[in-house]
């Protein structure tokens, strides 16, 4: 099984961290396509019952991957590949904790060109 390229993107203002597969977006997704976990993380696949292609964590600024509910992140299935971290088919909970120590408190690339220096810099 061929794992999903995701590009990761992070906004600590407005508190998530994204990794969706490259030329696909989280934004504007039916409810359906999404697999919520505990209402702080959605793995997102193609459709209802399609393929995982990534997934986004809300309120990321202080997320624990790590804590009782979220044993789903670091499943064999699904897992992903990320070039900005040099992951290679590695799970969301592995994922996040290598974006947190990559990133710290800093947004990825994307969110500082679409945004206001102003909202990345009160974050």
């Amino acid at each position: 099984m061929s794992r999903p390229r995701v590009y990761l993107s992070r906004d600590p203002a407005l508190g998530y961290l994204s990794a969706i597969e490259f030329g696909c977006v989280a934004d504007g997704q039916p409810d359906a396509a999404w697999r919520v976990i505990r209402d702080r993380v959605g793995f997102l696949h193609e459709g209802r019952r399609g393929r995982c292609i990534g997934f986004q964590v809300n309120e990321f600024n202080s997320f624990d991957p790590q804590d009782e509910g979220f044993e789903a992140l670091w499943e064999e299935t699904p897992r992903f590949h990320v070039p900005q971290l040099g992951l290679q088919d590695a799970s969301a909970g592995e994922i996040c904790l290598a974006a947190r120590a990559f990133l710290g408190d800093e947004p990825t690339l994307n969110e500082c060109y679409f945004y206001p220096s102003e909202r990345i810099e009160s974050a």
